[in-house]
């Protein structure tokens, strides 16, 4: 019974490390990028990072991508055993926010669209 406990507390913490770590990493990389960025409330344990948009793509793309790969390239790398098991499946699943049906794969291919534009206009 208490084994059962433990991994039900484990399988909690994992997702919400995973989904933690993935708004950590938008937060910082925005920073980084010298974004005025926060964290927004979106339910009892849940938050969102906020920054203002500056209409710059490459940005954008940046902070939108940056989670969801690095927390694949973390799945990857977690040893597959009986306790991280939930958490490299969490992990392995932010591949999924490259999508564009996902908010970041959106923004990720709203970006990358308006950079091939960009750069078409800067040839003519």
């Amino acid at each position: 019974m208490i084994e059962i406990f433990v991994l039900v507390v484990i399988t909690i913490l994992s997702v919400y490390v995973a989904v933690g770590l993935h708004e950590i990493l938008h937060y910082l990389v925005a920073r980084v990028l010298r974004y005025q960025a926060c964290f927004k409330h979106v339910g009892i344990l849940a938050f969102q990072v906020e920054y203002r948009n500056q209409n710059c793509p490459l940005d954008n793309f940046l902070i939108a991508f940056i989670s969801p790969f690095l927390l694949t390239i973390i799945g990857i790398l977690i040893p597959l055993n009986y306790y991280t098991l939930v958490l490299k499946v969490t992990c392995l699943m932010n591949l999924f926010n490259l999508l564009p049906f996902t908010a970041d794969g959106e923004v990720i291919l709203l970006s990358i669209v308006q950079l091939i534009q960009k750069e078409k206009n800067s040839e003519k």
